[in-house]
């Protein structure tokens, strides 16, 4: 049985993370088909991410330096 109550997404794969102390649950938005990736633990500190696909439209490097301008970073 899982522990995760989240309607709106498919469970794709829940584990036991041993070496940092977790659970890790990958999911699936059933309406968007996007992947989440969950990592619960007892630590306080909350962080998330977003990460998406970017393929250039060409070899000029243009968007690669366009998104570093623009996340400055």
């Amino acid at each position: 049985m899982s522990r995760w109550n989240v309607p709106a997404y498919e469970i794709l794969e829940e584990r036991r993370i041993e070496d940092i102390a977790s659970t890790g649950c990958i999911l699936r938005h059933k309406k968007s088909g996007a992947r989440v990736c969950v990592i619960s633990n007892e630590d306080d500190n909350k962080v998330f991410t977003i990460g998406f696909r970017t393929p250039p439209s060409d070899e000029t490097g243009v968007p690669h330096i366009i998104e570093h301008t623009v996340l400055c970073g």
